[in-house]
């Protein structure tokens, strides 16, 4: 699985890439930090589904991130309770909230695009973690 870090100087890039309504990407804190995600968004409502991967490598769905006020919020769903860190979901809501992140802090896409999910082949595409229709599509 290609792995392609998402250039720091450019946050309201990686918004673009976490709310594209496919993103699977890693957030990685030097010197060990790591947790994955998969932020998919929502059919009707201006909400996008958070996804972590439990100790058992079994994909659970934590909660919602929404956009309060211009800033991301996140929300836990009906089950009331977490399952994973909360640090897991406040490292979440740390990126998308930077305007310039610290250089220890990385954010990693899966090599695909992160609103249809395609592989992505482009340099271009690579760098932002979006293919070209999509850039179009959504303006970035």
């Amino acid at each position: 699985m290609a792995k392609t870090i998402l250039p720091n100087e450019i946050a309201s890039g990686i918004r673009s890439f976490i709310f594209g309504g496919n993103a699977e990407f890693t957030i990685f804190q030097e010197p060990n930090i790591k947790h994955s995600y998969r932020v998919v968004k929502h059919d009707s409502a201006p909400l996008w589904q958070v996804y972590t991967k439990n100790v058992n490598g079994v994909e659970e769905c934590q909660g919602y991130l929404t956009m309060t006020y211009g800033s991301p919020c996140f929300v836990v769903s009906r089950r009331d309770y977490l399952t994973c860190p909360e640090t897991v979901i406040t490292g979440l809501v740390r990126v998308l909230k930077y305007k310039n992140l610290p250089d220890v802090v990385h954010v990693i896409h899966h090599g695909r695009c992160s609103v249809c999910g395609r592989r992505l082949s482009d340099m271009e595409s690579i760098s932002v973690g979006i293919g070209p229709t999509c850039r179009k599509k959504i303006a970035v």
